[in-house]
């Protein structure tokens, strides 16, 4: 069984991870349209598949890495079709990394609940949403974070030099360097990227507070650094808000008279609770009042 989905879907993946040969059944038979819908899919990966054997004859089975893979199957542009995930268990498998895989659920279900006994690494299969989805689980049971940019936007794996290819992703699992970069924590939650909110009836419209390289509002956020980078966007006008929009894109914003910027390890925001606040473009409620960096908080799996 495959954590996460609804039976059709995971009857769907079930048969796509199916290795014995397809077998030819009466019209009636139950599975002959499941199985003619995935023979074309796995016909064309036959090639493939007697590459990743060949890969797997090589394999030091003593070496065997285990790893939990949390895939968002409708993340991206090419969402994890079940045979797309087939292909990814075998690319793992040829590397020498046994993965379980489970499927992430809507975001209204609650966190994710993952068995990561024994595991030496917690890979996500999507974008910065499922990667914001698993930092407090791998900060809990300090496993190191895989990252397979699937998703719509990557900007983490990016920012960490991790390829988009699939195959060279994969064999980064097992051949890239182990770092620990710093996360932002707002109270009781974290965030790679940034958070974002907007003070009504106050001198700053819009504040964000970043710590990822990737975020053109800040781009002297670091997630090696040990500082969160703040900008305050001091107009409320609808012109300013065009105005700024029109800076980020050409990286002029950082001098407008009316934005400030400042670096810091903690800040304090006094705002309603009832103001939204977004973390790697989720909404968190009630609103987090304290900000800090937490240094060295993540293992991530990345280029040396």
């Amino acid at each position: 069984m495959i954590a996460g989905l609804n039976r059709p879907f995971e009857q769907e993946i079930a048969g796509a991870l199916t290795l014995t040969p397809l077998r030819k059944r009466p019209s009636s038979a139950p599975g002959e349209f499941g199985n003619r819908l995935l023979a074309p899919a796995l016909g064309r990966r036959a090639a493939a598949s007697r590459a990743h054997s060949e890969g797997l004859r090589q394999t030091n089975w003593e070496a065997m890495l285990k790893g939990l893979l949390y895939f968002n199957p409708v993340a991206g542009r090419r969402p994890v079709s079940p045979p797309r995930l087939r292909t990814m268990l075998d690319l793992l498998l040829a590397q020498g990394i046994e993965c379980e895989a489970v499927a992430s659920k809507p975001r209204f279900q609650g966190p994710p609940e993952l068995d990561l006994q024994a595991k030496s690494m917690l890979i996500a299969a999507g974008g910065d949403g499922t990667i914001h989805e698993l930092l407090p689980l791998a900060v809990k049971h300090q496993v190191a974070l895989g990252i397979l940019p699937t998703g719509t936007a990557n900007v983490l794996a990016e920012e960490l030099g991790i390829p988009g290819r699939l195959d060279h992703a994969v064999r980064l699992l097992r051949e890239g360097s182990r770092q620990r970069i710093a996360l932002g924590r707002a109270e009781s939650e974290y965030f790679h990227l940034m958070a974002a909110f907007t003070r009504p009836r106050s001198r700053s419209s819009v504040t964000v507070i970043s710590m990822g390289a990737g975020c053109k509002i800040t781009p002297r956020a670091n997630p090696f650094s040990d500082r969160l980078e703040v900008c305050l966007f001091e107009g409320s006008r609808r012109a300013d808000f065009t105005r700024y929009v029109c800076g980020i894109l050409t990286g002029r914003h950082l001098s407008f008279p009316d934005v400030k910027t400042f670096s810091t390890r903690k800040v304090e925001i006094q705002a309603p609770a009832s103001v939204p606040v977004q973390l790697d473009g989720d909404v968190a409620w009630p609103t987090p009042r304290l900000f800090e960096i937490e240094k060295e908080a993540l293992e991530v799996i990345m280029p040396g």
